[in-house]
């Protein structure tokens, strides 16, 4: 893969959280734009944000997104323990920690 294929097609990663592996890739440019958003937004609910960056992150082993916009809400409805944990591989793999988030909800 030469250098404009892979800054263009992401990188998708294996991660185990919990014995559960997912496959995340990091967000493009544009699904970042909507995720920041919902942060910025102090009434968006947490399952929400949560499902929004398993949307834009949780992928198969290729990099192809999993989830489209419309399984939002499929995606909030499921257990927590199985959105947390699909929203931390997602969270790490695109470098988003406590201190990003919250500095995103100050602005």
């Amino acid at each position: 893969m030469g250098l404009k294929d892979g800054f263009l097609n992401g990188h998708v990663t294996p991660t185990r959280v919990d014995g559960t592996e997912y496959y995340v890739r990091v967000m493009t440019g544009r699904a970042s734009d909507q995720f920041t958003a919902l942060i910025e937004n102090k009434g968006t609910p947490n399952s929400l944000i949560m499902a929004t960056l398993i949307r834009y992150a949780v992928c198969d082993e290729n990099g192809t997104l999993i989830f489209d916009d419309a399984e939002i809400d499929k995606i909030r409805d499921a257990r927590l323990p199985e959105l947390k944990r699909a929203f931390d591989a997602a969270m790490a793999a695109n470098a988003i920690g406590k201190t990003e988030v919250e500095g995103l909800e100050k602005n």
